[in-house]
C-alpha cells in the first residue's frame, strides 16, 4: 500500500520560490532532487555539491512552539547522506514571520524522538516517528519574501 501524498502544486510552488531565496541568500545553485533521495535539493557551488537541503513551509509562526519538526525517516537519510559523502544537510524553514534554518540536520544533539504529526486529516499513516529539533538551534536567514 503506498502512502498518499497530499502535497499540491501550491506547496511546490511556494518550496521553489522559498528555494529560489535560499540561492540568493546562500550564493549557491539549487538542484531539485528526485523523490528517491529523500531530501529536496542539492545545494551546488562552481558545479560540486556543498550540501543537501530539506525545505520546508509552515503555516505558523518561528514563535508558535517551542521545536520545529521533522520526519524520522528524513532524519536518517540527511545522516546517511552526511555519512556517505561528508556533506552537511541543512533543514531550511519559512515560517510565516521569518526563514530559519539548521545546519546539523541528522547528526545534531539536543534533538528528541516522539511519535507526532497531524491529527485533523483522519489518516493514521499522518503518525510517526519525529524529530523534534528546539527552535534555539535554528539559524536566521532573512525575512521571509512573499
Amino acid at each position: 500500500m503506498s502512502a498518499i501524498r497530499y502535497e499540491t502544486a501550491a506547496d511546490r510552488g511556494r518550496e521553489a520560490a522559498f528555494a529560489h531565496v535560499l540561492e540568493q541568500s546562500w550564493k549557491c545553485t539549487l538542484v531539485k532532487l528526485p523523490d528517491r533521495f529523500s531530501l529536496d535539493y542539492a545545494a551546488q557551488r562552481n558545479g560540486e555539491i556543498v550540501s543537501f537541503i530539506e525545505i520546508k513551509c509552515r503555516n505558523t509562526n518561528s514563535w508558535t512552539y517551542d521545536s520545529t519538526m521533522i520526519d524520522w525517516y528524513k532524519w536518517m537519510a540527511a545522516w546517511e547522506l552526511t555519512q556517505s559523502t561528508r556533506k552537511p544537510c541543512i533543514l531550511a524553514v519559512r515560517f510565516q514571520d521569518c526563514a530559519m534554518y539548521y545546519p546539523k540536520l541528522g547528526i545534531g544533539e539536543g534533538v528528541s524522538y516522539k511519535i507526532g504529526g497531524r491529527n485533523d486529516r483522519g489518516n493514521p499513516q499522518d503518525k510517526s516517528i519525529e524529530a523534534y529539533i528546539p527552535m534555539r538551534f535554528l539559524v536566521p536567514i532573512r525575512a521571509c519574501a512573499r
